[in-house]
C-alpha cells in the first residue's frame, strides 16, 4: 500500500505541474487560465493529503488492497506523458481539455476504490474528498466545454463531451 501512496503522490505532483504550465500558458483565455491554475493548486492539496496518508501508517487501516500498483502506475505513465506533451508544445486546448477529462475520471475512480479500503473513518473520509475534488474538476472542464460549444459560431465543437 506504501508504494502504491507513493505512486499517487507522484501523480498528483505531476499532474499540477501539467495544470501550471497550462495556466501559464493559456494568456489569452482567462477563464481556461483560472480553471488550470485552480485545479493545479488543488492537486498540490491532493498530494498533501495523500503524504499525510502515508504518514499515518496505513498498513493498519486497510481492510483489503484492492488497488492494483500495475493501474497506478499506469496512471503515473498518462499524466507523464501528458506532461511532456504539454512541454513540448505537441497539444491543443481541446487534447489538453480532453486528457485532463480522461484523468480526472481515473483519479476518481482511485482515490474512490481507495477509500472503500481503509478501515479507519478519517482516512475512508480523506480518500472520499479527494474523489469529490476529482468530480469537481471533471464538472469544471465539462461546464466549459460545454460553454465553448455552445458560444461557438456553427454552434457546433469538436472538443470532446
Amino acid at each position: 500500500m506504501l508504494e502504491v501512496l507513493n505512486l499517487c503522490i507522484q501523480v498528483e505532483e505531476t499532474i499540477g505541474r501539467v495544470y501550471r504550465w497550462l495556466a501559464a500558458n493559456a494568456e489569452d483565455n482567462p477563464e481556461l487560465r483560472r480553471i488550470w491554475a485552480k485545479m493545479a493548486m488543488d492537486e498540490d492539496g491532493h498530494a498533501d493529503n495523500l503524504r499525510f496518508a502515508r504518514r499515518m501508517n496505513p498498513l493498519e487501516h486497510i481492510a483489503k488492497t484492492r488497488i492494483d500498483r500495475a493501474d497506478v502506475k499506469l496512471l503515473l505513465d498518462k499524466a507523464t506523458r501528458f506532461h511532456q506533451l504539454v512541454q513540448d508544445g505537441g497539444w491543443t486546448e481541446d487534447a489538453a481539455l480532453k486528457m485532463a477529462c480522461e484523468l480526472e475520471q481515473n483519479f476518481q475512480q482511485v482515490h474512490i476504490q481507495m477509500a472503500a479500503e481503509f478501515t479507519n473513518g478519517q482516512m475512508r473520509e480523506m480518500f472520499n474528498n479527494l474523489g469529490k475534488g476529482d468530480r469537481e474538476h471533471l464538472a469544471e472542464l465539462e461546464g466549459y466545454l460545454a460553454r465553448e460549444k455552445k458560444d461557438s459560431p456553427s454552434g457546433d465543437s469538436d472538443r470532446p463531451q
